[in-house]
């Protein structure tokens, strides 16, 4: 599916100057037409997008797409790059690897220096094809470790196993939970749930119990109850979208009363909120947004009252913003201001200005920081704590 260009939003929504992310040091770059080697940055930069905007990953797909748009509209609103318009062409991936990657042909086809996309099966079908034509893919909402280390794909979102490990010690630590049941949606690759499963053993050092959902199911009524009948301290989700709002709606219909673990996209469907039965557990990457931020975030009509932010908005905020740094860098550095510089710059490993501050992609492409610990508490998620993520 074709969808239309996005490149600013209503008229009289206006950022101040200071929302641009300035780079430490940065003074601003002068646009050019030709970019293939000029150390100069073209009049029009088309960033791509493939993103889920129908089926069940909608609810993410417009988040991500939202807070990529107003990286883009910050971006361009405070002339980051004097002369320079930052554009996105959005389609609709479906979460489809087929669709994402007859989209990301198209968008390099038309110039795109970029492309951003979400989940496992597309990125990993994409980033050998964007690789070719030296095009970098960013993934602010996959967190399968198996993208690490990947030339081209760039993650800033931690991965499933850093989110488990850390949740479960926290559990182990304030909660004395000593043993966890795991649910753990197929759309992952083959290795992931035996990965989680490790990140248990490593927590409460024996064995957990594993259930597979296929994420197409209508229901996972019965892998719950063979979760509940072996009687664990605790069931971890490692489901997203659909599913997740499968596994918490007859969770609430089982009247489970123990705790219950979930990944950062368990929180993000709407029954997290709305599941007041249940001692629901998850996470997110801290994020302090920045002054900047919150500045351009207060503009949003449909988000402003949602505090803290979601996590996934404030990812795709992020890549529009490391994007413009990275290619900003590029045309000082005399590196081509295209996708090669982009990726040029990236393999060095610098420090970017983003919507939670400072952040340097580890060195097999992922993220590094620290993970909040929140409770789903009166319909909102509330911090209970912060542990630094295990090493990836």
């Amino acid at each position: 599916m074709r969808e239309r260009k996005y490149g600013g939003r209503a008229a009289g929504v206006a950022i101040l100057a200071a929302a641009s992310l300035a780079l430490a040091g940065c003074g601003g770059s002068t646009a050019a037409a030709d970019a293939e080697g000029s150390g100069e940055v073209p009049a029009e930069v088309l960033i791509g997008a493939t993103l889920p905007l129908t089926g069940a990953g909608a609810a993410y797909g417009k988040l991500m797409l939202d807070g990529l748009q107003l990286g883009v509209d910050t971006l361009n609103e405070s002339g980051y790059i004097e002369g320079t318009t930052f554009s996105i062409d959005a389609r609709d991936s479906q979460a489809e690897a087929n669709l994402a990657v007859s989209q990301t042909r198209e968008l390099i086809s038309e110039g795109a220096v970029a492309i951003v996309t979400a989940y496992t099966a597309p990125p990993l079908a994409q980033t050998p094809v964007a690789a070719r034509d030296k095009v970098p893919v960013f993934n602010g909402g996959g967190s399968d470790p198996v993208q690490l280390e990947m030339d081209y794909l760039w993650g800033n979102v931690m991965m499933i196993t850093q989110e488990a490990e850390a949740l479960m010690g926290w559990a182990k630590d304030e909660l004395d939970v000593a043993d966890v049941g795991i649910l753990f949606q197929t759309s992952f690759t083959a290795n992931a749930g035996e990965r989680v499963q490790e990140a248990a053993e490593r927590v409460f050092g024996t064995p957990a119990t594993l259930e597979k959902a296929d994420h197409t199911a209508t229901t996972v009524g019965p892998q719950l109850d063979r979760l509940i009948a072996a009687d664990p301290d605790a069931i971890y989700l490692q489901v997203d979208g659909t599913t997740a709002s499968i596994a918490l709606k007859e969770l609430v219909q089982r009247n489970v009363d123990i705790p219950i673990l979930t990944s950062a996209a368990g929180l993000g469907v709407p029954e997290a909120l709305d599941s007041p039965s249940l001692q629901l557990y998850g996470t997110s990457q801290v994020s302090n947004p920045t002054e900047e931020f919150s500045a351009a975030y207060a503009t949003l009509d449909d988000y402003a009252d949602q505090q803290p932010p979601n996590m996934y908005f404030m990812n795709y905020y992020s890549i529009a913003q490391i994007i413009a740094q990275a290619l900003k860098t590029a045309a000082d550095e005399g590196l081509p201001a295209n996708g090669d510089g982009i990726e040029q710059v990236l393999n060095t490993f610098p420090t970017f200005e983003t919507a939670a501050g400072q952040f340097t992609f580890t060195e097999s492409h992922g993220a590094s920081g620290e993970i909040e610990i929140m409770k789903v508490e009166d319909g909102k998620p509330t911090s209970v704590g912060v542990v630094e993520a295990p090493a990836v």
